[in-house]
């Protein structure tokens, strides 16, 4: 796990940005931990002010 950092574009559209990496050498494992994070991370108080996006395999981290 790497992050969370901010995104190279820190501010984009007057909204923050910021990333978090994960790698696994289990692709299934990884898969499950994302669904558990995601659901964890809508539950939160702030989840419905935030906007999550899941980039699975991302070609850049811009």
């Amino acid at each position: 796990m790497l992050g969370p950092v901010p995104a190279p574009m820190e501010k984009r559209a007057g909204r923050y940005r910021a990333q978090l990496l994960l790698q696994s050498n289990q692709r299934p494992a990884l898969h499950g931990l994302l669904d558990a994070l995601m659901e964890h991370a809508r539950a939160l108080p702030s989840g419905r002010r935030c906007r999550w996006h899941l980039d699975v395999d991302p070609i850049d981290l811009l």
